[in-house]
């Protein structure tokens, strides 16, 4: 063979590399006289195959062990492929580069190779060695350090946890057999069943819930309830009555959770606090972080209450009767007002009525008629009983429907055109 034909040799050609990587070919493998160096090849890369297979599985595992604690199969079931896939499409790419590195030195210096191994089948496949051997290498260096990392928060886990028993008059023996009982139980429902057979202290399974159980979220309404002096006795229980809470009679799970917190024995700043970082709708979040009311008890009850209600009547009924200042009551309203009903109110405030007096109004109709539907004369009746200005009363009147004649506005014919004018055609119910 000329010489030129080494410096045209590319080793990234799918020529002989794909023949030397290609494990289908079965004929070589069966007859190791004719080729034993590339059967070792072959083996090497079905090796980096099962250890990058392996590497994904390992890091699937454990990534998913140290995510937020989740009761549902197909949850756990989605990331841990997810995990799994992240891993082995990066574990590969990082192979097919590896590969293309080697290739393109291979092809930069082959002039130096071929005066060291002048055969150029020889030289290609220990080339073609030295990215196998190196991903080798980077994926038992990756498992040793997932299992050594694995390890390494087992024993402070064991430890912490062991440091906490110990301190909370739990005799040695007794939280060893605890910790190790709870580690090895994999499902969260048969924890809480073991965890409910120890017959140690409520401030004990608080820990033993705080290490082995809680989610995230719970985790640190634990220490927030704990900082603020609450019974670990009140946390353990209510904690677990909303983790294991049903639906019950009408009532949703949601629902139920929401009530079982309410009748527990936390004080109303505590139970404000579980309520936003557990249980809040998104809405409500907003509104709870909008009024820097995260221990609101008065803005925890009025939530409560209006998430409770089951109708329109109810619902202004609530907001009518709490007692938080007219600003947060207002933000409520505006948060989960609709559009159109929201434009209504700015116009009947625009004329100095405020909030309080509009949701008087609007529970006044629901609490006497449920579809919100009135003729000109019973809105009249309602408003009658209003101690507001009549002008006000003028505003309230010609809300309630476009069509009305502000001619025959009973409270005043010149504000009831105004307001008519600034409606744009809307109807309020």
């Amino acid at each position: 063979m000329k010489r030129e034909d080494y410096w045209k040799f590319n080793i990234g050609d799918e020529t002989l590399e794909d023949r030397l990587y290609d494990k289908s070919e079965v004929k070589f493998l069966l007859d190791v006289s004719k080729d034993p160096f590339r059967l070792i090849l072959q083996l090497t890369v079905i090796a980096v195959d099962a250890l990058i297979i392996f590497v994904s599985a390992l890091f699937s595992y454990y990534a998913f062990r140290y995510m937020e604690a989740k009761e549902d199969l197909l949850h756990n079931i989605f990331y841990t492929i997810i995990f799994f896939a992240i891993t082995y499409i990066v574990l590969r790419l990082a192979w097919k580069l590896l590969k293309k590195s080697v290739g393109y030195i291979a092809r930069n210096i082959t002039i130096y190779k071929y005066y060291a191994i002048p055969n150029k089948y020889i030289r290609t496949k220990l080339v073609m060695l030295v990215p196998v051997v190196i991903m080798i290498f980077i994926t038992i260096l990756i498992s040793r350090g997932l299992v050594s990392f694995n390890l390494k928060n087992d024993s402070d886990l064991f430890n912490e946890v062991y440091d906490e028993l110990i301190e909370l008059n739990i005799e040695n023996n007794i939280a060893k057999e605890i910790i190790n009982k709870m580690y090895y139980t994999v499902k969260v429902d048969d924890k809480l069943i073991l965890l409910n057979q120890f017959n140690i202290n409520d401030e004990a399974k608080l820990a033993i819930y705080k290490y082995f159980i809680a989610s995230y979220d719970e985790t640190s309404v634990i220490y927030k309830l704990l900082d603020e002096s609450e019974s670990a006795g009140n946390i353990y229980s209510s904690l677990i009555k909303i983790r294991t809470a049903t639906e019950k009679n009408d009532l949703n799970e949601s629902a139920v959770k929401r009530l079982l917190l309410a009748e527990s024995s936390l004080t109303n700043e505590g139970k404000a606090y579980v309520y936003r970082k557990m249980l809040a709708t998104e809405i409500e979040c907003d509104i709870i972080d909008e009024l820097y009311a995260e221990k609101d008890a008065q803005v925890y009850n009025l939530m409560y209450s209006l998430y409770m209600a089951t109708d329109f009547a109810q619902i202004y009924s609530e907001l009518n009767k709490s007692d938080v200042s007219d600003f947060k009551k207002t933000t409520v309203f505006e948060r989960m007002a609709s559009e159109e009903l929201l434009e209504q109110f700015y116009i009947a405030n625009s004329f100095g009525i405020t909030i309080n007096t509009w949701i008087d109004y609007c529970k006044r109709i629901y609490t006497r008629y449920a579809d919100g539907y009135l003729s000109p004369d019973k809105a009249e009746n309602i408003l009658q009983s209003m101690l507001i200005p009549n002008n006000q009363k003028a505003v309230l009147w010609q809300l309630m429907n476009i069509n009305w004649d502000h001619q025959i506005n009973p409270f005043s014919i010149l504000v009831g055109r105004q307001v008519r004018e600034m409606m744009k055609g809307e109807l309020i119910f």
